[in-house]
């Protein structure tokens, strides 16, 4: 992500300088600047996304564990009274 950004903001400083020549109009520094927001905005819901994503995997193989250790727990349990009844 820093690496993207950093990227941008050189190109919108290469933008900038150029806008001062002939080179570049005022109406393609607004087409770059409303693409470079939509693009923030969709990386921005991407890595919510993806935050959500990951805490939701790490709830779910917490109680996958706290499950297995019931189990585990309830095995060892029935172990010991089949040893007990012998």
């Amino acid at each position: 992500m820093d690496i993207w950004f950093d990227s941008i903001e050189k190109i919108q400083m290469s933008f900038s300088t150029m806008a001062g020549s002939k080179g570049v109009s005022p109406q393609i520094i607004e087409l770059f600047n409303s693409w470079f927001a939509t693009m923030l905005n969709s990386t921005k819901a991407f890595n919510e996304g993806i935050l959500n994503l990951q805490n939701a995997w790490k709830t779910m193989i917490e109680k996958q564990m706290e499950m297995s250790k019931e189990i585990a727990k309830h095995f060892f349990d029935l172990l010991k009274k089949g040893e007990e009844t012998k």
